[in-house]
């Protein structure tokens, strides 16, 4: 009865301990909430955000109000934007020891430069894809990007998606298979990437002033869907 006692005390130190240090541990990360917006003010939703430590390297999005929550461990980061140019935004920054990152920063993006539509042709027909059931309901979201192919008349030859998360990426294949673009006299195929940003919402401003481009398309699940999905 003694040994059992013995090993039961042994194995409850060793749990508490492990306990312990997952706590301790915690207690290092700090919260950095920033907020990114164009040279006009208006918000960039849908932003893909690089975040690197060293070797270590991890990705987030800007939310409906252009704004980006991490929890960040004490160290030195780089931030740029996903397929963006480094010259175009690149952020450091350094969370300390005391826990307090730079306090609701924001950050200017110059969109000409960071997403161009100077070349690329005009859209005639935009299709929004439907955000998808079974995505909801493991709360995924990110961006997919999509490369088409374009014929002369401006109808779309083929659509390949060439990153984002498989649950994500047949929706936003499917529609954009379903646009139309301005014809062409002399070419008799062109490629356009189209970026496809599906956005969980759980608060929206409806205040704001939002960046849009033809060719960054912002989907997001209803309310609806999100409460649904959260109660479970």
């Amino acid at each position: 009865m003694r040994i059992f006692a013995l090993i039961f005390a042994i194995l409850l130190v060793f749990t508490s301990s492990l306990l312990g240090q997952e706590k301790f541990s915690n207690q290092f990360q700090s919260k950095f909430t920033a907020m990114f917006k164009d040279n006009s003010g208006a918000v960039i939703p849908g932003l893909t955000l690089v975040v690197k430590k060293g070797t270590a390297e991890d990705k987030g999005i800007t939310d409906i109000n252009g704004e980006i929550d991490l929890r960040l461990f004490p160290g030195d980061y780089e931030i740029t934007l996903e397929n963006v140019d480094p010259s175009v935004f690149r952020a450091f920054l350094r969370v300390g020891d005391d826990h307090l990152p730079p306090s609701d920063p924001v950050f200017f993006i110059d969109t000409s430069r960071a997403f161009p539509e100077t070349g690329r042709p005009a859209i005639l027909k935009a299709v929004d894809p439907k955000y998808p059931p079974a995505a909801i309901a493991v709360r995924v979201h990110g961006e997919v990007r999509v490369v088409i192919k374009i014929d002369k008349g401006g109808n779309v030859n083929s659509a390949t998606a060439t990153s984002g998360n498989p649950l994500l990426r047949a929706a936003a294949v499917s529609a954009s298979r379903q646009f139309i673009f301005e014809s062409s006299e002399k070419d008799t195929e062109r490629t356009v990437v189209l970026s496809f940003a599906f956005l969980r919402i759980t608060k929206k401003d409806s205040g704001l002033s939002r960046y849009q481009s033809p060719y960054r398309i912002i989907v997001h699940s209803d309310p609806e869907e999100i409460q649904f999905t959260s109660s479970r």
